[in-house]
């Protein structure tokens, strides 16, 4: 028993009760300390968090862009050909004009295409930041614990020492 422990006084010196008093402000001072380096820990991670956000949607915005302009681009090649081949009196709906104005369209189908790709990767991406996040967190917090009970043990061992002390 603890009683038994503290020896035939059965009470604890002055020094004791300072060590221990001063242990237990260690212990304090350790969890706060742990607290507050997870706390920040977490508000880095946050940042982080909102800086591949803003990143990604600016990608995805420059994606829609490109897209646009690919678009608006086989509009204009398309509307000039029309218009050359109708000023040489040129049906552009058969032969040979209306092969060219499908090889146009198929460029600017197969650029759309790579686009959409990049797109499905950034949506790949946002899944796994969103993962990799999550994953930061439950060590940070992991670590919080880890570092708690580290600090609840040392000071056990530290009173049951002083208490075998007495």
């Amino acid at each position: 028993s603890a009683a038994g422990a503290m020896g035939a006084s059965g009470a604890l010196t002055g020094f004791q009760q300072a060590s221990l008093a001063l242990g237990a402000a260690g212990l304090v001072s350790g969890i706060s300390g742990a607290a507050a380096n997870a706390q920040a820990q977490k508000q880095a991670l946050a940042f982080q968090a909102e800086q591949r956000r803003v990143q990604q949607l600016t990608d995805k915005l420059n994606i829609t862009q490109q897209e646009a302009a690919v678009q608006k681009n086989l509009r204009r090649v398309l509307a000039a050909q029309t218009v050359l081949y109708n000023a040489q009196g040129i049906d552009p709906s058969a032969g040979s004009p209306f092969a060219m104005q499908e090889g146009a369209y198929q460029e600017a189908q197969d650029d759309l295409d790579v686009l959409a790709t990049r797109r499905r990767i950034a949506d790949i991406g946002d899944s796994w930041n969103a993962a990799a996040l999550s994953s930061q967190r439950r060590a940070v917090n992991t670590g919080l614990g880890r570092s708690i009970t580290g600090s609840l043990l040392n000071f056990g061992k530290g009173a049951i020492s002083v208490v075998r002390e007495s």
